[in-house]
Formats: structure tokens, C-alpha cells, sequence
């Protein structure tokens, strides 16, 4: 049985592809930075969400919270 992501009728956003591409291109800015060092490739990529979600949570189902995360620039 095929997943609702594997079926032609129901293709990936540009909003999800976009936000996958970014993540991605983060995630290897990080490993190129520590040299590609084998064993960091979860940690890279979870501090590449994070990166690209800014200050914003997200929930269970992966939408962004409000009001969450640490504030940049305000002492």
C-alpha cells in the first residue's frame, strides 16, 4: 500500500520542498565546517531545522508555534 506522499495525485508542496532544500543546504554547511567528520549527521541536520525555523517552535504534527524559542538580539 503507498503512503499518501508516494501517490502522483498528492505531490509535495513547494512550501514543504522549499523548506526541505533549505534544511538540507544548512545541514552540509555545517558538516562541510567540521571537516564532513563522520558521526554529527542527526546533530547537523537538527541544528539545520532549527536554523531555518528561526525563533519558532514547531508541534506534533509540524506546524509552527508562537512564542517559542530563545529571542536573538534582545538582551
Amino acid at each position: 500500500m503507498k503512503t499518501p506522499q508516494e501517490t502522483p495525485s498528492e505531490p509535495r508542496t513547494d512550501t514543504a520542498s522549499t523548506h526541505e532544500d533549505r534544511v538540507r543546504r544548512a545541514a552540509y554547511e555545517l558538516a562541510e565546517r567540521r571537516g564532513f567528520a563522520p558521526g554529527y549527521e542527526l546533530e547537523d541536520w537538527l541544528a539545520a531545522e532549527k536554523q531555518v525555523l528561526g525563533d519558532s517552535a514547531v508541534d506534533e504534527t509540524g506546524v509552527p508555534t508562537q512564542g517559542s524559542g530563545e529571542q536573538k538580539g534582545n538582551p
